[in-house]
């Protein structure tokens, strides 16, 4: 809430104080004294001084004879209080002024700045509310529609904002960006694309609305469109917080992967989504097949050093992630140990078996990949996929009918004909049946 109405109304009960209430004829020449040097003390910002000669007005005013005046008193011993920071009293004053004078607008403008300050938006609006219906200031709806954004209501600062722009002289450029800001923070990104559109090429407000913009199309899923404003932004000189961060996504679901690590490396860098970056970076350098850096970039997002066996992040998959690079590097070792941590954790369990169950088997375990692959057959998790492999596992181990078998069921599942036919081919050569090899290998090549 810092824009000029504050500065107006931190400067309000100066000007107020200028005004000096003409004492009426039955008040004592003592009550004139205090109320001028009360005065006085306010235009000095002498608050202190201030509010001792406020409190000794009221041992002279009689609140029935002369109302106007003690609702003035109420009022300036508020603003005062205000001025302190003593809100409660503040607000107990401004609430006597009101009720000795109840279209006392000041008052309401006052408590509003108090209400803003102290996080209460719903007094706040209804204060404001209530100024603008006693003084028809138009320009007020401009505030207002800060406290009903504030609130997080933005239907109805949308609302307000078009009831201040209808009254106001306001530049359409100006009028433009700020329904846009509401609109967007509605959901209405495509409608707010349009304002941000129309004030695109603004000295002002051009640069923060291409930004707004790709926020808008990203949030509508067209990241083509988002991308193009977002570029548009970074060469018109923008620096906004999450801007790179924003272009890289883009980037990536255009599987620009190579300028996408780039804009993610400055978002680590120079903007607070670091953290977000550091993980999408990875898996851009995964995607792109750089499988030792997108490792180093998990193991710097999991928060540990290289080898070490430290928590992870709860709930995370960037440790099965790194598993994966693990796996295609290869360190079928570190895959395996990787999995193991995702499997006791419950992350990406069934996926982390399977690949554990692999990772032993290219590593020439084969006692603990047939322990994996069965658990995964068992569990129904990608069940054919691990039979094919299980029956690996079975030739190592030299029992070529169990591998048999599981060759078997996977040409009886239809499962990747052509690499079950050769495989099995294999596991006859090695039984020493030449012509099966033969048969299975020529049936191979039909798929």
């Amino acid at each position: 809430m810092k824009s000029a109405f504050w500065k107006r109304v931190a400067a309000w009960a100066v000007l107020l104080a200028m005004f000096v209430f003409p004492a009426f004829a039955e008040e004592t020449q003592k009550l004139d004294t205090y109320y001028t040097l009360a005065v006085h003390y306010i235009n000095a910002g002498e608050y202190d001084k201030a509010l001792t000669y406020l409190n000794a007005c009221f041992d002279y005013c009689d609140e029935k004879q002369s109302a106007a005046l003690a609702a003035d008193l109420y009022l300036k011993r508020g603003c005062v209080y205000t001025m302190k920071g003593d809100n409660e009293p503040a607000l107990n004053d401004l609430a006597k002024a009101t009720e000795i004078s109840p279209e006392m607008a000041d008052a309401y403008l006052v408590r509003v700045q108090i209400y803003s300050d102290s996080g209460l938006y719903s007094e706040a609006v209804e204060n404001m509310e209530k100024y603008i219906e006693l003084t028809g200031d138009q320009e007020m709806y401009a505030t207002l529609a800060q406290l009903y954004e504030a609130k997080g209501d933005y239907e109805k600062a949308l609302s307000s904002y078009g009831a201040y722009t209808d009254a106001a002289a306001v530049s359409d450029a100006e009028a433009n960006y700020q329904r846009g800001v509401y609109k967007m923070n509605l959901g209405l990104f495509s409608e707010a694309a349009q304002e941000f559109e129309a004030c695109a090429d603004d000295e002002t407000y051009g640069v923060s609305s291409l930004y707004n913009i790709g926020v808008c199309r990203m949030n509508a899923q067209d990241y083509a469109g988002a991308l193009e404003a977002l570029d548009r932004c970074v060469e018109a000189g923008g620096e906004f917080d999450g801007l790179y961060y924003n272009r890289a996504v883009c980037e990536m679901s255009q599987t620009e992967y190579e300028k996408a690590i780039a804009d993610f490396t400055v978002s680590i860098e120079k903007e607070s989504y670091g953290e977000d970056a550091l993980y999408n970076r990875a898996v851009c350098r995964m995607s792109s097949g750089l499988f030792a850096d997108a490792a180093a970039d998990f193991t710097a997002y999991l928060g540990r050093e290289e080898g070490a066996q430290a928590p992870r992040k709860e709930n995370d998959i960037a440790l099965y992630y790194r598993g994966v690079c693990y796996m295609s590097l290869p360190d079928y070792d570190a895959a395996a140990a990787d999995f193991t941590e995702c499997i006791d954790a419950g992350v990406m369990a069934e996926d982390s078996l399977f690949n554990r169950g692999l990772s032993y088997l290219q590593a020439g375990d084969a006692e603990a990949a047939l322990t994996d692959l069965t658990a995964c057959i068992e569990r129904g998790a990608g069940a054919d996929d691990a039979v094919f492999y299980r029956s690996y596992a079975y030739r190592m181990l030299g029992d070529y009918d169990a591998a048999l078998a599981d060759l078997n069921l996977c040409i009886e599942h239809e499962y990747s004909l052509a690499q079950t036919y050769y495989q099995r081919a294999q596991t006859h050569l090695e039984m020493g049946d030449e012509e099966k090899y033969i048969a299975d290998l020529e049936t191979s090549l039909n798929y």
